[in-house]
Parts: structure tokens; sequence; C-alpha cells
């Protein structure tokens, strides 16, 4: 939902070549609201795993808690990465965004293919929150090219 409300201000904001500041505030503050979110979905999980006579449903389809939570902790930082990747697709620096890609890609497939056989299921979310938080990283140490 946010990603299409955001995008055509993002993109009209890049080709207006308006504040660079602007657009990451304006990103920033949908990740704040998305993050809010997320914790109140894993609160509310935490809770409901609490109690004991809710606890058959989750245990007829093997559900766990911890990789309920993991999941989300991916998703939240893939969050933010999608936010960055709005910003470099607007001011189209689609090159440097895919060597970023690759390289977290790359490591994030090496380290699901060493954690599986240690953790199982959990070593390919490991991997996942790894190659997430390697994009994320990424993404925000430099800034996209703003000339279009």
């Amino acid at each position: 939902c946010s990603y299409n409300r955001l995008i055509p201000l993002i993109y009209n904001s890049a080709k207006s070549k308006q504040n660079y500041g602007f657009i990451k505030t304006t990103l920033f503050k949908e990740y704040l609201r998305n993050l809010v979110i997320l914790i109140c979905i894993s609160l509310f999980l935490i809770t409901l795993f609490s109690f004991s006579y809710i606890e058959f449903p989750f245990n007829k389809y093997l559900i766990e808690l911890d990789l309920l939570i993991l999941l989300i902790l991916v998703f939240s930082i893939q969050i933010y990465a999608n936010f960055r990747v709005m910003i470099y697709n607007a001011y189209k620096s689609e090159n440097l965004l895919i060597k970023y890609q690759l390289v977290s890609l790359i490591i994030g497939l090496i380290m699901m293919s060493l954690l599986i056989p240690v953790f199982g299921i959990k070593g390919i979310i490991f991997g996942s929150l790894i190659s997430a938080i390697i994009l994320g990283f990424l993404l925000s140490r430099s800034q996209p090219n703003f000339y279009m």
C-alpha cells in the first residue's frame, strides 16, 4: 500500500530535482510507520503464543514463534532496502543498484548454503537476514547518481 502511494511522490520529486533530503525524510517516516506496524504484529504473535488454549492451530500447522519473529525481522530490513531502491530507481542509478543487489544475492546464497546444514530451515532465514542487512548497508552508505 505504501509503495503505491510513495512511488509517484518520489519519482516526481526526483524529476523536479527536489531536495534529496526531502525524499529521504519522506521514506524514513514511512519506514518508521511500517516498522511500528511490524512491531505490533510481533507483539500480538508473542501474546497469542503465550496462551496455551490457542496453541492448537499453531501446532496443527507447525508454526513456530521464533521463525515468525525472524521472518518479520528480515521483512523489516528488506522494507528499508526496498525504500532505498525506490530512490535509486527514481534517480536512474540502476547500474549501481544492480551491482549492490548482485553482491547481496551472492553473499546471501553462500550464507544459506553454509547455514542450512547447521540450522536447517532457520539457516535460510539467517541467510536472508544477512543478505537484507548487506543490501541495506550498501544502499545507505552511498547515494544515487543525481545527474539524470
